[in-house]
């Protein structure tokens, strides 16, 4: 099933959210901000867009399994949901 999902950019450098392969499972995000983060630290940083879930959806934060080797980084709970209201 195909469901549209509404994206809307609020920064002009926002790169919106894409599938990088042809197998890919899930689409990638990207940050509109550079900076560094130091042990231990959880910071929050903006994609530059905002997305509409569908209702009856969910939206699913993740990391790749590669991204805390690559970079030292995790998501504090490992996962993140984005209810549609």
């Amino acid at each position: 099933m195909n469901i549209p999902v509404d994206i809307k950019r609020i920064h002009p450098d926002a790169l919106l959210p894409q599938y990088q392969t042809q197998g890919a499972c899930a689409f990638d995000v990207a940050s509109v901000e550079t900076t560094t983060i130091q042990p231990k630290e959880i910071t929050r940083l903006k994609s530059g867009y905002v997305i509409r879930v569908p209702k009856g959806h969910t939206l699913i934060i993740a990391v790749r399994s590669s991204t805390p080797k690559k970079t030292g980084l995790c998501l504090p709970h490992g996962i993140g949901i984005v209810d549609m209201d």
